[in-house]
């Protein structure tokens, strides 16, 4: 059994590291107050977003994919 929780918390660990580098990367385009945020930071916030990855992986694709406002001409 302790194998089985060590193979999962591993696991929740590597696709939070990719997932933080990811997020590392594109901060800004998240957060506009990240923009233009130095290399200390955004290692700085690699350890968080690799702990709280899912919720990093919602919001970073929700921004990504918001879609500018359709004009108003028909």
């Amino acid at each position: 059994m302790g194998e089985i929780i060590r193979a999962v918390i591993e696991w929740y660990l590597r696709i939070g590291a990719g997932v933080a580098i990811v997020f590392a990367f594109l901060v800004g385009r998240v957060e506009p107050s990240a923009k233009g945020g130095s290399i200390a930071f955004r290692l700085s916030i690699l350890p968080g977003a690799t702990l709280l990855w899912p919720l990093i992986l919602v919001r970073t694709v929700r921004a990504l994919t918001r879609r500018a406002p359709k004009d108003a001409h028909p």
